[in-house]
């Protein structure tokens, strides 16, 4: 099995991240890493769909909490 491809590398003044596919399982999956925690998270069509229904407001409720807290899990529990 090949490993997951790099896609690209985003890089901003606070962090870096990196997007790669995944095409060993039954269908392709995004693979997200930050550089600068090392946490990482596979995302399904099903997953990024939701992220793309997401509005601006909402988005900027959980980038805040990650930068207060660096887990926006209460943004979202929040909701």
């Amino acid at each position: 099995m090949s490993e997951p491809e790099e896609l690209i590398r985003l890089v901003n003044e606070y962090t870096a991240v990196r997007v790669r596919v995944d095409r060993r399982g039954a269908s392709a999956r995004l693979v997200v890493s930050s550089d600068r925690t090392g946490d990482e998270v596979t995302l399904d069509a099903t997953a990024l769909e939701a992220i793309a229904s997401l509005d601006a407001a909402k988005i900027g409720l959980l980038v805040g909490a990650f930068s207060e807290t660096g887990d926006a899990t209460d943004a979202l529990e929040a909701e």
